[in-house]
């Protein structure tokens, strides 16, 4: 039996419903347990109560600009009301890693609000990394330079990628969403190689043959290189995959974290002009 019930605990009584069906799980019939509400617990009234919020109003805008706007104000409404509640780290933390709209300034701005003695450690170490992360990657910024070796042990300068725009992609071979991408990166690469774009991915895998496999089955066919120590990943405090920045010709950041789709409509505007 597989159970998915993730709750908010809490010092009160909780009554937790849960919903038992049976479906094919890769190919075998299953038996499965899931949430189906849950009452008592304080905090889950908070989490239920704020994601409806954010799914009515974040999610639902389409614009990047304004869904920046409402991030910051959603999140400061929250923590501002809720500073001892450790879902106010975990939310800031979960965004922050998850998006990049916010800056390293209001990123900060959000911490001042909470109450830290409440809040959980490692959610706190993520915000200041996401902080570090902006900064170092800072937009309009020359990034530092990356030396890694490629797949057959030979050095390669990122720095060596002249007048081109140049997409850095962090990814692994274990990484789900990472192999789920590639065939719109693919795409993409393959209609854009020709108009000065290029593509240095740059892999987290610590076996280099599960590395290699993963490019030849998903016919990757830019410029790659491995940081088995992640040595790169620890210089841009990347805490996960997949996660890139897009360079112009002249080495400066353009873009970060930037979606398959985003990136299709950001070069066709710059290769056009």
């Amino acid at each position: 039996m597989m159970g998915i019930a993730s709750f908010m605990l809490g010092n009160s009584n909780i009554l937790a419903i849960l919903k038992y069906s049976e479906g094919d799980f890769r190919g075998a019939k299953t038996k499965f347990l899931r949430t189906d509400s849950i009452a008592g617990s304080k905090s889950q009234n908070l989490k239920y109560t704020f994601d409806t919020f954010m799914r009515n109003t974040f999610y639902k805008e389409k614009n990047d600009s304004v869904k920046e706007v409402i991030l910051f104000k959603n999140l400061h409404k929250f923590i501002a009301k809720n500073p001892q509640s450790f879902l106010s780290a975990d939310y800031l933390s979960s965004y922050v890693q998850f998006y990049d709209y916010l800056s390293s300034t209001q990123i900060k701005e959000l911490v001042t609000l909470l109450d830290t003695s409440y809040q959980d450690k490692s959610d706190l170490q993520s915000i200041e990394r996401a902080i570090k992360r902006r900064e170092v990657l800072k937009k309009g910024s020359i990034p530092p330079k990356i030396v890694l070796p490629t797949h057959k042990g030979n050095l390669l300068d990122s720095r060596s990628f002249k007048n081109k725009f140049l997409l850095i992609e962090f990814w692994a071979s274990w990484c789900i969403p990472c192999r789920q991408t590639n065939p719109e990166l693919v795409e993409i690469y393959n209609t854009y190689k020709n108009k000065d774009f290029e593509i240095l991915g740059i892999s987290f895998d610590t076996d280099i043959n599960k590395s290699q496999a993963a490019i030849k089955k998903d016919k990757l066919k830019w410029t790659q290189v491995i940081d088995t120590l992640n040595k790169v990943g620890e210089t841009f405090y990347i805490t996960g995959v997949p996660y890139n920045f897009l360079l112009d010709k002249k080495g400066k950041i353009i873009a970060r974290n930037i979606k398959p789709r985003q990136l299709s409509l950001l070069l066709s505007e710059l290769t056009e002009n």
